[in-house]
C-alpha cells in the first residue's frame, strides 16, 4: 500500500484490480482509498470516502462504485 494502514476494507473492482479503503494508520482513522493493479504491481490514489472508516464492509456495485457499510 502507498499509505500504511490496517483494519481496512478491500474489494475486487475487476479481475486484476482491488480497492483498499479506510483503516487505521496508528494515529488516525483514514478516509483515503487506493487501487492496486495486479498487472503493474502498483498502487494509485482514487476518490476518498466522505467519512473516515475502519472495520467496515465494502462491495463493488455494477457501475464500479464502492459501497461501504458499518464500521466506525
Amino acid at each position: 500500500l502507498g499509505n500504511a494502514r490496517w483494519l481496512y476494507s478491500v474489494s475486487l473492482s475487476s479481475p486484476t484490480e482491488a480497492v483498499f479503503c479506510g483503516g487505521y494508520n496508528g494515529s488516525a482513522i483514514l478516509q483515503s482509498c487506493e487501487v492496486y493493479d495486479e498487472n503493474t504491481g502498483l498502487f494509485s490514489g482514487t476518490a476518498s470516502m466522505t467519512t473516515p472508516r475502519w472495520l467496515s464492509g465494502a462491495a463493488v456495485t455494477q457501475d464500479n462504485d464502492v459501497l461501504f457499510c458499518a464500521g466506525s
